[in-house]
């Protein structure tokens, strides 16, 4: 008999390990195929996966038991502080055990919960029906499966909490006491898992609409549970110190003491071990009654445990059975009558996506978390967030936390929903396939999670403040959501669903992803940033009811220019015959340029994301000086990724397929020669420029020649330009280089492939004038002066217009680099004029600053041109 149960539970290994693969292949959804690779892969994926979910859940069993001793050791040193009454200790220990039994439950129930769904479906087992078994057997061979597949839960389940008491107490007592109630609560556990995993077992397998809807029910209150056992946790503490401090002035009666030992679950267990840590003589019907409660809850244990093994009877029904209840059905069905309704497309697809969500566990997940998880981070942490939030200021940091906080949603909304369409693919491909439909229905099912999800936040806040700000703000920053959600998703498909002539919703790219995926979370992070600095600038500079209106408009802005980007991905039928992927940015070039120009302005923040939240703490400990060489030199080289290796390379501007000495020639990078020609213009460009600026200044206002700042030391004490000193000389290669780079180098050859010379001078210096338009972010940090940035914009412009004029004639950059880097550096000494009317001070930037040093450039370029035989 030994030997024969010895054969079963050897033969229990087997049956694991394909409840395991059937587990994992269930909640692979769209991504089965995928796995099946790895399993023919690797012999030995599902032993590691088996091993690794006993791990995971041995670590938590092991964490939890030394968790709850932190919260014992708090309580024991606050009686110890504090003491109260005999009955209110033993309520206080009782209801700590407990708390933690049922912690432990939730958490053998997770699990557990979807490896014995699908063990209770019977599919593991049916390859055991061709063996000379019995049913009695196979049911055995069930139970052994089952305890393979959790034993190491179950040993830790058992074992760990008596022995951290023990370590904890030094108690034999406790120890004895917590073994019997670990084990109780364990065997409890695992009925009610057998139990729940049958029930979740018919609802995978039914495919009725009830069903699908009991389905999405049941997996959200699973996913719930899972996010929200910390929060129990905590909030089990706070009702013990709630506790402790009521029994210090109201003194428990001792028949409730005894009304709540003699509740089984999960008073009764908790009884039985806090009897034992309470110091002191406890009265004899104290403990009476807490074993009449552990005798009624052994009772309980024993129920359950029938009525699991009944629940067992799936995994032993023969095919015979099976055949048995097939016939019994088709005796007693009725005629079915089957009503078809068309449907859009769009409609379809919405439908499509949600009913496979409903049976593919991973794919819900996806749905579900953006919805679910956010929620419980407001409710842990309602306490800091309705006693700290209360000034403007904090509302705006509230309003960063949070948006930063949403960030995840759209990788993982977009993530799962595109997921969803690999695996029909095959059968999509057969049918006459619109790209367009299927990315409207996943942006639409997109969008609504979204909303809802922060929505609900919305509420939640606004409660948890009492502040109406709070709702028009996070009411007003829905079109900013919907901004991060649609760049997600056109980028995820630009960078992996771009084929030859068309977008496609799978993906056909399966090289790098690793690197794409970082693109697209930079891409995230940098435009967050980005609207971080504007909402900051503009709340400093506007106030808050003001800053939430220009918030307003600028998601507008960016979701008008994202919606028109995806109408070009995924064009109307009518139009699709005309229609190829790629080039967008090198045939519409006005827009190109504007990308160039949002990429120059976001990208850099990436390099201040990392060096806030990585470098900071060693950046702060470094010289002033040295910390400004760290910024500098990072920033560089995001803006080195950016123009020498994206641009060309990922964008393919401002032509198609470039070696990358083709590409720094056709930007002006490498054209160095003529030299001489070059370093005449830049200089004299510069020296036109200082003549006017000079009479300007002694014409309009008083000049103050003062360049002692440009060689002083860095100092961080002083604002703005001033506090560089002469690392101003270093800075300002930043701008030199790589505005010329961006707003002459790429966006004038891009530009010139549609336009003429005059339409492109003035296009590419009107965004070269709207590039100084971010630094109202100067105006927010009290800088500068919202004037004085009107004024910047419009001077920039007309220089950018000679700038322009002489990219397209010399085809160089480097005589545009070095006049821009002597006015970023030279001319800011030069341009120190005193003039107190706000009207000539604007005469004087416009005219002397802009006007008439370009037209003068311009002329003095002609004057040099044929000293090199060339026609200008």
């Amino acid at each position: 008999m030994v030997k024969k149960r010895f054969k079963l539970y050897s033969l229990a290994k087997y049956a694991n390990l394909e409840v395991v693969m059937e587990s994992q292949y269930l909640s692979a959804g769209a991504h089965q195929a995928k796995l099946l690779a790895k399993f023919e892969k690797n012999k030995n994926y599902i032993k590691n996966q088996s091993i690794a979910l006993k791990a995971v859940s041995a670590f938590i069993m092991l964490f939890m038991p030394f968790l709850s001793l932190i919260i014992y050791s708090d309580i024991t040193k606050e009686l110890e502080i504090f003491p109260i009454s005999l009955e209110g200790t033993i309520i206080v220990f009782s209801s700590f055990i407990g708390v933690f039994y049922f912690l432990l439950m939730l958490y053998i129930i997770l699990f557990g919960l979807f490896t014995t769904s699908s063990l209770m479906s019977g599919n593991a087992f049916k390859w055991l029906q061709t063996l000379p078994f019995s049913k009695k057997e196979i049911r055995k061979l069930g139970f052994m499966t089952l305890f393979r597949s959790q034993n190491v839960m179950i040993i830790m389940m058992i074992i760990s909490f008596p022995i951290a008491m023990l370590i904890m107490t030094q108690n034999i007592l406790t120890f004895f006491f917590s073994l019997i109630s670990s084990f109780l609560i364990t065997m409890f556990s695992m009925s009610l898992l057998i139990i729940i995993g049958e029930k979740f077992s018919h609802l995978f397998s039914e495919r009725s609409k009830k069903s699908n809807i009991l389905r999405v029910i049941s997996l959200l209150g699973y996913f719930i549970i899972a996010f929200s056992t910390g929060i129990l946790l905590n909030l089990g503490f706070s009702v013990l110190q709630l506790l402790i401090n009521t029994f210090r002035l109201n003194f428990p009666s001792e028949g409730l003491v005894i009304l709540l030992s003699l509740i089984p679950i999960p008073f009764a267990p908790g009884f039985l071990v806090g009897l034992s840590l309470t110091a002191g003589q406890v009265p004899l019907f104290f403990w009476i009654s807490t074993i009449i409660g552990i005798f009624i809850f052994a009772f309980i244990t024993y129920l359950m445990y029938l009525v699991a093994i009944r629940s067992l009877k799936t995994i032993s029904t023969t095919e015979e059975g099976y055949k048995k209840i097939k016939k019994t059905k088709l005796k007693t069905s009725k005629e079915i009558v089957i009503e078809v309704k068309s449907l859009s497309p769009v409609k379809a697809y919405i439908r499509k996506d949600l009913i496979a969500s409903t049976k593919d566990y991973q794919s819900l997940i996806f749905i579900l978390m953006p919805i679910v998880y956010p929620l419980i981070m407001l409710f842990s942490l309602q306490v800091p967030i309705s006693s700290n939030v209360s000034s403007p200021i904090s509302i705006m940091i509230l309003w960063s936390i949070i948006i930063g906080v949403i960030q995840f949603i759209p990788l993982l909304l977009v993530g799962g929903l595109l997921s969803i369409e690999e695996s029909g693919s095959s059968i999509l491909a057969s049918l006459p396939i619109i790209p367009r439909d299927q990315a409207k229905a996943k942006i639409i099912l997109m969008l609504t999670v979204h909303s809802i999800s922060l929505i609900l936040m919305t509420v939640i806040l606004t409660l948890q403040t009492q502040s109406v700000i709070i709702l028009i703000l996070l009411l007003g920053s829905l079109p900013l959501a919907w901004t991060f959600l649609l760049l997600v998703f056109e980028m995820k498909i630009a960078l992996f669903s771009k084929m030859k002539y068309r977008y496609v919703l799978e993906e056909v790219k399966k090289r790098h992803k690793i690197l794409r995926w970082i693109s697209i979370l930079g891409a995230e992070l940098g435009l967050y940033f980005m609207i971080l600095i504007i909402g900051f600038s503009l709340f400093v500079s506007l106030g808050i009811m003001n800053a939430i209106i220009m918030i307003v408009l600028i998601g507008m802005a960016s979701l008008i220019l994202l919606i028109y980007s995806f109408t070009k991905m995924f064009p109307k039928i009518d139009q699709m015959s005309f229609y190829e992927t790629g080039g967008y940015l090198r045939k519409q070039p006005i827009i190109g340029s504007i990308a160039i120009l949002l990429l120059f302005i976001g990208f850099p923040f990436l390099g201040v994301f990392l060096e806030i939240f990585l470098l900071l703490p060693w950046i702060v400990s470094l010289p002033y000086a040295s910390a400004l060489f760290v910024e500098f030199f990072l920033i560089e080289g995001f803006l080195i990724f950016l123009f020498l290796y994206i641009v060309p390379k990922g964008l393919k501007i401002p032509s198609k397929n470039e070696l990358f000495k083709q590409y720094t020639n056709e930007i002006g990078i490498s054209k160095i020669k003529p030299l001489g020609r070059n370093l005449l213009a830049g200089f004299g460009f510069f020296v036109i420029f200082s003549i006017v600026v000079l009479v300007g200044a002694n014409l309009l206002g008083e000049f103050l020649f003062l360049p002692e700042f440009l060689f002083r030391n860095p100092n961080p004490y002083l604002t703005g330009l001033a506090s560089l000193g002469w690392f101003i000389w270093i800075f300002m290669l930043r701008p030199g280089i790589w505005e010329e780079v961006a707003f002459r180098g790429i966006s004038i050859p891009m530009l010139l492939k549609k336009y003429g010379n005059f339409t492109v001078i003035v296009v590419s210096g009107i965004l070269f004038g709207l590039a100084h338009s971010f630094n109202l972010i100067l105006v927010g940090l009290g800088w500068a002066s919202p004037i004085n940035v009107l004024y910047q914009v419009i001077y920039t412009t007309f220089i950018g217009f000679s700038l322009g004029y002489t990219f397209i004639k010399t085809k160089s950059l480097i005589p545009c680099m070095l006049y821009h880097y002597l006015i970023d550096t030279i001319g800011l000494a030069l341009i120190n004029t005193q003039i107190n009317n706000a009207f000539v001070l604007g005469l004087y930037l416009i005219c002397f600053i802009g006007i008439i040093p370009s037209i003068l450039n311009i002329l003095f370029l002609k004057l040099i041109s044929p000293l090199w035989k060339e026609k200008i």
